[in-house]
């Protein structure tokens, strides 16, 4: 898993309940809910984007790198 397809994977613990994705690009976020009325949503801007990759950051770096 992961160094193989050249990239570091990390998991979330299942006691955080979520059904959904979030990607950050650029000045853009999107986010897509997969429960029940599958909605997407996508933000243009570059505080926001800045605020999100911020808060990724701080749960990237908590969580342990499974090999």
């Amino acid at each position: 898993m992961g160094p193989k397809q050249l990239r570091e994977v990390k998991i979330i613990p299942a006691t955080y309940k979520y059904h959904g994705m979030v990607f950050i690009w650029q000045n853009k976020i999107a986010m897509f809910s997969f429960k029940k009325d599958m909605e997407a949503l996508v933000i243009e801007s570059e505080e926001l984007s800045k605020i999100q990759k911020a808060m990724f950051d701080v749960i990237w770096d908590s969580l342990e790198y499974k090999k």
